[in-house]
């Protein structure tokens, strides 16, 4: 990709993920927010199993046209944006009034880390394994969060 469609993918990129992050709250606040976290993390496997699947060779991006790049890269971007929407809203209904700040800023601290940890592991992954492979991990990895979610419970302390 040449700078221009790297803005290009980064400015749609963040633009339907600001749209993911407003309808995922919405729908979040109406149905659940443990629900709708659990649908939004299953979303994401969609374009990334699509993604994975299109690579013909172990190395590089061998069978991914720019579109097939472009499409999987914004619904991606869309459904991180209706988790983090809603993963904002859990940690605020999980957060003891009493200590709001410390402990939500802990929770989003934890929740950068992630980002950091993630993009390690993926890196080093995929010069080993390559890209599909590292996609389909991380996929698998996706069930990782589904098994916590039920044990995420609103914060009954310091509400009197």
């Amino acid at each position: 990709m040449d700078e221009t469609q790297i803005a290009i993918l980064t400015f749609f990129g963040t633009v339907i993920a600001a749209a993911g992050c407003i309808i995922g709250g919405w729908i979040s606040d109406r149905v659940g927010h443990r629900k709708s976290l659990s649908v939004w993390y299953l979303l994401t496997i969609l374009p990334t199993i699509y993604l994975a699947s299109r690579f013909t060779g172990i190395e590089g991006t061998a069978g991914i046209t720019m579109a097939i790049f472009f499409a999987a890269a914004l619904a991606y971007s869309f459904t991180s944006g209706l988790i983090q929407g809603t993963r904002t809203a859990l940690f605020m209904g999980l957060t003891n009034p009493k200590v709001a700040a410390t402990q939500f800023t802990g929770y989003m601290a934890l929740n950068n880390m992630v980002y950091t940890y993630s993009s390690l592991w993926q890196g080093r992954f995929a010069d080993a394994n390559g890209y599909a492979s590292t996609m389909y991990l991380d996929c698998a990895l996706v069930m990782v969060p589904l098994l916590i979610i039920p044990f995420l419970l609103p914060s009954t302390r310091g509400n009197d």
